[in-house]
């Protein structure tokens, strides 16, 4: 395991906290201490979505071998959500006037003590694996940034287990074509939402140190401005339908007050970054005056996706049962060409270590049924 390195240039931290954040490095690393993980919820008049979220929470981190801490950010509320999440066993941080989004999240992660942090919504039901899953990931690459995946729920239903189906995220419908390995996107940073997300302390601290960007206000995109500089120093991506959560039912509709509110972050993201200027091609799909297939715009942001009968491709099924592992491996060093994984256990890792195994190669990586749905396609290698 790569021990990373350790920021210097938060400037709440004193020399003791850092020489501690180091020798617990070097503990998770010769295996004398699990790691732990923090989750930063930022929360804004939330206290009936806290009381569903909560528990959940409490019995994911009841069935986890690891340390968790939750953390509720109370962004200002009028309600009483700080006195649900504390009664809820969090650990609260009370700002009094709003930050927003990024300044509530920054100021969570300035007491999360996890040596991974997940990012998680207010309205997120987490299944009871959703930490030992993202954990699973973060032990296979520690510089991995964890998309945890999302279904929402209907109106009115606060229980995912009751039988109704649930929407899926509009993200699995771009994956379900250009691969579960987020590698083969040009532009994976785009799906990393701060709903459900996760990252390793010392990646973060090292890629950047001053957390999510707050001059992005109102809706939208400071989530992806901080996965765009990870991406900037080489993270890893997984997305993972295990680590997921349901999102409780409230409007989404995207007014005009929204997209412009978005609109103005989006100039914000281009200022700054104006390599990412191929982000200006998503307004269409934004634009709530636009009937579009958002499928459509992403294919004109990040160029189409490889087909299924690409010539030479080698396609390579995984059963669900077996060590990843070998398959993996064995994939790499006998394409010469496209290499295609066909995962039967839908596992999140076979695209972290596809990239392990070949950086840059691009190894697309689909569920069995995902596959079975793309057609034409060759047999399995």
């Amino acid at each position: 395991m790569r021990l990373g390195t350790v920021a210097w240039n938060r400037g709440s931290w004193s020399s003791h906290d850092t020489v501690s954040r180091l020798r617990d490095r070097v503990n998770v690393a010769l295996g004398r201490r699990r790691r732990s993980v923090s989750v930063v919820i930022p929360a804004r008049c939330s206290r009936d979505a806290l009381g569903l979220v909560l528990p959940r929470l409490a019995a994911a981190a009841a069935g986890c071998d690891s340390e968790v801490q939750i953390v509720v950010v109370d962004d200002g509320s009028t309600d009483d959500t700080a006195a649900v999440a504390a009664a809820g066993g969090a650990r609260v941080v009370s700002l009094g006037a709003s930050r927003g989004r990024s300044g509530a999240r920054n100021a969570g992660l300035q007491v999360a003590t996890g040596d991974v942090v997940v990012f998680l919504d207010s309205d997120m039901l987490v299944e009871p694996d959703f930490f030992a899953e993202h954990l699973r990931l973060h032990e296979v690459a520690n510089d991995t940034v964890v998309v945890g995946g999302r279904r929402h729920l209907p109106p009115g239903v606060t229980d995912p287990a009751g039988g109704r189906v649930l929407r899926r995220d509009s993200r699995e419908a771009l994956l379900d074509v250009y691969s579960y390995n987020m590698a083969c996107l040009a532009h994976p940073w785009s799906l990393a939402y701060g709903c459900n997300v996760s990252v390793d302390r010392w990646f973060l601290e090292r890629a950047a140190p001053t957390g999510f960007d707050e001059s992005f206000v109102g809706w939208g995109l400071e989530d992806q401005e901080l996965a765009y500089r990870l991406a900037g120093h080489g993270a890893r991506w997984a997305y993972s339908r295990a680590a997921s959560g349901a999102h409780l039912h409230h409007d989404r509709t995207m007014t005009a007050e929204r997209f412009a509110g978005w609109k103005a972050n989006l100039r914000r993201f281009v200022d700054t970054h104006e390599e990412a200027s191929a982000l200006e091609r998503l307004v269409p799909g934004m634009d709530p005056s636009r009937a579009v297939d958002y499928v459509d715009v992403y294919r004109g942001f990040d160029g189409g996706p490889a087909t299924a009968d690409e010539a030479g491709l080698l396609v390579v099924r995984v059963p669900g049962s077996d060590d990843p592992l070998p398959a993996v491996q064995d994939a790499v060093a006998n394409g010469a060409g496209a290499v295609a994984l066909v995962d039967e256990g839908d596992r999140a890792e076979l695209a972290v270590l596809a990239e392990a195994a070949a950086p840059g190669r691009g190894v697309r990586l689909y569920g069995g049924a995902d596959w079975d749905r793309l057609s034409p396609h060759p047999g399995a290698g």
